[in-house]
């Protein structure tokens, strides 16, 4: 972000004209108000001092102008420069919020952080929590925002390209790595406080030596299962949050904010090579694409009790279902209710090592894992690392297939290891069997004359209804369902061949079939966008469009319109922006965004992620293992089949598991959720929702303040209700309504229809 121009030769970055400024301004404060932080660390800042018109100044005054005078103020460190470079770090925070203590200190090492090809000076300070009502009131934490050199240039010896990905200047990084941690461990700012949080642009990616050298000086990094960046096709991190021991207990969240690594490079803020037309329908005032990284927001309640560093070490548990499961053969068991603690967790990656006998052990989550043995993938022996909260969220997707057609019993052994060997005692490790009995199919009993169906409770009580008929979602939601005939192109007076094509005003048919990749730009008409077999970027603009992709990973970008999209082969980005679209992405593992407008959207085969967006849409996960998510509006969610994830959020949803073991999590105001075929896990979350679980064993979790839900069909003894967020079974009263149960706790009220009270026990509940 810089207030000067560049000339040709003053080496000035960002923005070359003043229209640029403004643009690029726009989309920056837009982005800081909605993340709404009570301390914003920034990289990239021009050097060009603290007084009126410095880069940090005019952000602040931007920003203030946007969410309230005096909101913000910034950091300044008390010298007219940040060292000799270009670019300087800095920090704005609410003053409402928190206050400075201490100086504000930076690191100007010569031939580190100072010089020529050097990084750039790190600067420090530390904050106090001063807002009365907050939590943390009265806590301090120092914060270090850095900017490591670039991969880019010319180095020699240490610091030239070796050609494996970690670019030049890679001893620069790690000497400004092993110089920053030294800094920071002598309390640089004098604030005399120990929780340490070191953030920014490091240029370098999560596996090279600078991050280990953070890592080994006692830092964990907050977010290793995200990218923040892509760069000339490399998908990776280069910008990062680290805590330190004290701090790291601390750390309540972490999210990366996906508004600009995802985005084209078009939607920026710069003007060139583009028409007036372009700069005015590919911009927009709001926070997307504001730079090419995405924001990291992290969450502290610095209240939180930290163990002395002196304790003994004390060892993690493994946490088991109170009562061992029980199969039939050949029935896989998911979920296995298999969990870790360790109440000193932080900076050292915990290690779990399973291990199954009779059978095979697979993880279909594997985010945020680094394995040692196995790959999540049919394995009798899985062992990997992780933080504790990585390893519990993996845990929770554990799946176990038994050999085929054994009965007897089988087993999964579970070390936990915590290799913290910082503490008196050394490392901890805690190791449990859990057993799995495997029984003979049982097979169904007909019922006899005169024996009440074969139902042995006595004549008059209440028995479960006739499951009715959810094997798809069609009867709540018509227009779920995948069409006999996919959408065909629109009828156009002009074709253009070739690999980089520009539309115009009219309906015009851009056909890059012949060609090896290409990129077309559609523009207004009703247009079609018929891509090549290789990676193609297509964007149709306006009006309805038609657009059919090759057989490539390609990126789609609708646009405004009613437009329809195929993207054929391939692991395909296709984006509906406004209108009521109609987006199939058929074969692949795919990123589907509906946003604006009455969408329908189809994953078809392959593992797909589905945001349908605004509005009321209809989404299809097809075959695969698929993520659906609705948002806003009163949406309605299939997920077809393979083990699917689907999650209503706001609005009147219906989510419709089908096949295989689904979790469905209705979200906000009144929900249908249907878990058709399958051992499923359904959530209503909030609102008065209709929960039917379909065929096999489910799952219905509920919370303190869920509402008033109602299951259709638990079968007891099969079916079993999931306590959460500290709900048990003694919190609820149980009431016989009619032919129905009501379960009454703190905001909540269930209904089970069919069901007498007489048959709930506590073994109908388990704690999830």
């Amino acid at each position: 972000y810089f207030t000067t121009f560049d000339n040709g030769s003053n080496g000035a970055l960002g923005a070359d004209l003043l229209a640029e400024l403004t643009r690029q301004r726009e989309k920056t404060v837009r982005s800081l108000a909605a993340i709404d932080a009570d301390i914003v660390a920034l990289t990239e800042l021009e050097n060009n001092g603290y007084g009126t018109g410095s880069a940090i100044a005019d952000l602040t005054d931007a920003l203030n102008g946007v969410v309230g005078a005096g909101t913000y103020t910034f950091v300044n460190p008390g010298v007219p420069m940040l060292g000799s470079g270009a670019i300087a770090s800095g920090f704005l925070y609410k003053p409402a919020a928190v206050s400075e203590v201490g100086t504000a200190a930076f690191l100007n090492t010569a031939g580190i952080f100072e010089g020529t090809d050097v990084n750039v000076p790190p600067l420090a300070q530390t904050f106090a929590v001063t807002e009365v009502g907050n939590p943390s009131f009265g806590e301090k934490v120092t914060i270090a925002v850095n900017h490591f050199k670039s991969k880019d240039g010319t180095g020699t010896g240490a610091n030239a390209d070796a050609g494996d990905g970690r670019g030049n200047w890679n001893q620069t990084r790690i000497d400004g790595a092993n110089a920053l941690t030294a800094w920071l461990a002598a309390d640089p700012t004098g604030g005399g406080d120990s929780d340490v949080l070191l953030v920014g642009d490091l240029n370098a990616y999560v596996r090279e030596d600078p991050i280990a050298a953070i890592q080994a000086a006692g830092y964990a990094n907050l977010d290793t299962a995200s990218y923040s960046s892509s760069d000339r096709g490399i998908w990776g991190t280069l910008d990062y949050a680290f805590a330190n021991d004290r701090l790291a207990p601390q750390v309540t969240g972490v999210a990366r904010w996906r508004i600009n690594a995802d985005e084209p490079a078009i939607f920026d803020y710069n003007e060139e090579f583009q028409s007036a037309a372009q700069l005015n329908n590919w911009y927009n005032v709001d926070p997307y694409r504001a730079t090419d990284v995405d924001p990291i927001v992290i969450g502290l309640n610095l209240n939180t009790p930290v163990p002395p560093s002196d304790a003994t070490n004390q060892p993690p548990e493994n946490l088991l279902p109170a009562v061992p499961p029980t199969i039939q053969v050949n029935q896989i068991l998911a979920p296995i209710d298999l969990a870790i603690f360790d109440r000193e967790s932080g900076v050292v990656p915990l290690q779990v090592t399973l291990t199954a006998t009779q059978g095979t052990l697979a993880l279909p989550e594997i985010t945020g894992l680094d394995f040692l043995a196995g790959d999540g993938t049919d394995d009798t022996t899985l062992s990997f690392l992780g933080t504790l909260d990585a390893i519990n969220i993996a845990l929770a997707e554990l799946r176990f297939t038994p050999t085929a057609d054994f009965v007897g019993e089988a087993s999964i052994e579970i070390t936990t290891d915590d290799r913290d060997t910082s503490r008196p005692g050394g490392a901890q490790t805690d190791t449990d069997r859990l057993t799995i009995s495997v029984t003979a199919e049982v097979p169904e009993t007909p019922p006899q004359p005169g024996s009440n169906d074969g139902d042995d409770r006595p004549s008059g009580t209440p028995s479960n209804p006739t499951i009715p008929d959810i094997s798809t979602a069609t009867q709540f939601c018509p227009q779920i369902g995948r069409p006999s005939q996919l959408p065909g192109p629109n009828s156009t007076l002009n074709t253009i061949a070739g690999r980089f094509v520009e539309g115009d005003d009219n309906p015009n048919t851009l056909d890059g079939r012949s060609q090896v990749q290409v990129t077309f730009s559609g523009w207004a008409g009703d247009d079609n966008l018929l891509g090549s077999p290789g990676d193609d970027l297509l964007f149709a603009n306006q009006d309805a469009d038609y657009i059919e992709a090759g057989e490539g990973d390609d990126w789609i970008f609708a646009g405004k319109g009613n437009d329809r999209v195929r993207g054929n082969g391939g692991n395909d980005r296709i984006a509906g922006d406004l209108g009521g679209d109609r987006l199939f992405a058929e074969e692949g593992n795919d990123l589907l965004f509906g946003n604006a407008g009455n969408d329908r959207v189809d994953g078809g085969s392959g593992d797909d992620t589905i945001y349908a967006g605004m509005d009321d849409d209809a989404a299809v996960g097809g075959i695969g293992d698929d993520v659906l998510a609705g948002d806003l509006g009163n949406d309605c969610l299939h997920g077809e089949g393979g083990d699917d994830r689907l999650f209503g959020n706001l609005g009147m949803d219906v989510l419709d598991g089908g096949l295989d073991n689904d979790r469905l999590y209705g979200g906000r105001e009144n929900d249908t959720l249907l878990g058709s075929l399958g051992s499923d896990v359904l959530s209503g979350d909030r609102g008065n929702d209709l929960l039917l679980g379909g065929f096999g064993g489910d799952r219905f979790d509920f919370s303190p303040g869920d509402g008033s839900d109602t299951i259709a069909d638990f079968t007891d003894g099969i079916d079993i209700i999931g306590l959460r967020d500290g709900l048990t079974f003694a919190d609820f009263t149980f009431a016989q309504v009619g032919n129905d149960t009501q379960m009454m706790a703190v905001g909540l009220s269930i209904t089970l229809r069919g069901v007498n009270t007489d048959a709930i026990e506590v073994t109908d509940f388990a704690q999830v």
